[in-house]
């Protein structure tokens, strides 16, 4: 029990010295008989709002306006998920525009990124040459709707990792009273419920958008969900632990009571 507890204990420790925070870029492909892609340069945007992208393309080397190519849209998330995907965008007079809904794509504060690659002929006709172009930018997604300072959200990131250690410690401590205390069975059952009770509440405050690490380099994965899933499942272990001790627990007293009653005095 000690080596489990220790184990969880330092991947903790690991996990919160690799949190990191990522810079805005802006890309632009470069070259003169390729597309110039103009789209939103914005440093943040408010969580769940919609948003409205606005792209203008024009022909670099000669500066007409371009409303006759294929562009795709890509939008990724704050682990590097691709969340939505627009092909064969049409354009509205001058320019494309469309609108994302931000209820379903913009509901995790982070750095999102959205790319843009279009592609025409360089003449009319279905065989000329064809040229291309692409912008991408990062942006992030906050609960007020700009760019907060790097300080704060450094701030912001140290009070819910320390939130996530002081619970699930707290539940850990718990559960080893569990064990120790299981002669008890009363306390015993009490201490496996009190931590389930935590590890599932802190589990659902991650699912529900309690980020505990931002961002992460060379993790292909969301932790925050690993995170969840782990508090659920030791979670679920203590319920499981406390509930055979108040099923066979009381059994075993019970069975020692009636022997107790029967041996000669």
């Amino acid at each position: 029990m000690k080596k489990t507890l220790f184990f969880l204990l330092s991947f903790l420790i690991l996990i919160s010295s690799l949190v990191v925070a990522g810079d805005v870029i802006i890309q632009r492909s470069l070259g003169d008989d390729v597309l110039e892609i103009r789209g939103p340069i914005m440093s943040a945007v408010k969580i769940y709002r919609d948003y409205e992208f606005n792209f203008h393309i024009f022909n670099k080397s000669l500066g007409f306006i371009r409303i006759d190519v294929n562009c795709t849209f890509h939008l990724h998330n704050d682990t590097g998920n691709l969340i939505m995907s627009l092909n064969n965008i049409l354009p509205t007079h001058f320019d494309y525009d469309f609108l994302v809904d931000g209820s379903t794509n913009f509901t995790h504060e982070g750095q999102y990124q959205y790319t843009m690659w279009c592609e025409a002929p360089l003449e009319q006709g279905e065989l000329s040459p064809r040229m291309g172009g692409f912008v991408s930018h990062r942006f992030d997604v906050t609960a007020e709707g700009y760019e907060r300072p790097a300080e704060d959200m450094e701030e912001e990131q140290k009070v819910r990792l320390s939130t996530f250690l002081v619970m699930f410690g707290i539940a850990l401590i718990f559960i080893a009273f569990m064990h120790v205390f299981q002669d008890d069975v009363g306390s015993s059952i009490t201490y496996g419920t009190i931590a389930f009770t935590l590890l599932i509440i802190l589990g659902s405050m991650i699912f529900f958008g309690f980020e505990v690490i931002v961002s992460l380099i060379g993790f292909p994965f969301n932790v925050n969900t690993i995170l969840g899933l782990m508090c659920y499942l030791i979670g679920i272990y203590a319920i499981w632990y406390a509930s055979a001790l108040l099923l066979f627990g009381r059994k075993k007293k019970k069975k020692e009571d009636l022997e107790s009653d029967f041996k000669p005095r």
